[in-house]
């Protein structure tokens, strides 16, 4: 349909009639299948899992002296990508100071070091099962075979 005042094509609002009972039934069901989790225990879970936190330490190359480094290059992890810094992340996290996580971020990490963390995540996400998956869906042989 034509607007008459300016003849620009447009479209009309679809409006639904509301949502499905079988709608509602999937979303209760991913919702009890699914649990809610939080950005801090997600990157908590994949350092845990992938252990790419032991690219981490000082630049001695000794083994940090910090009380439970996963859990401190977790949280600097967390600060750093979301771009909080050291004391106001302190600020809402309890049990760390604004000066210990500047200090980690300073002295324990390097970019050199984030690239390779990065690396080991890539690379544990290129075994999974679902990501060999997509691949083979993608690969120009798959499709030849059908």
């Amino acid at each position: 349909m034509n607007d008459p005042e300016t003849g620009i094509p447009s479209l009309k609002a679809f409006r639904a009639d509301g949502q499905r009972p079988s709608a509602k039934r999937l979303e209760q069901e991913i919702k009890a299948r699914m649990p809610e989790r939080s950005l801090m225990g997600i990157v908590a879970r994949t350092a845990y899992w992938v252990e790419w936190w032991r690219r981490f330490g000082p630049p001695s190359g000794n083994e940090p002296e910090l009380t439970a480094p996963l859990g401190r290059y977790v949280i600097v992890t967390f600060v750093k990508d979301t771009n909080m810094g050291p004391y106001e992340a302190a600020r809402h996290i309890p049990g760390v100071s604004g000066h210990e996580l500047s200090y980690v971020a300073n002295q324990h990490f390097s970019i050199v070091l984030l690239n390779e963390a990065v690396a080991d995540l890539v690379n544990a996400h290129a075994r999974l099962d679902i990501s060999q998956a997509c691949l083979s869906l993608r690969s120009p042989t798959s499709w030849a075979s059908t």
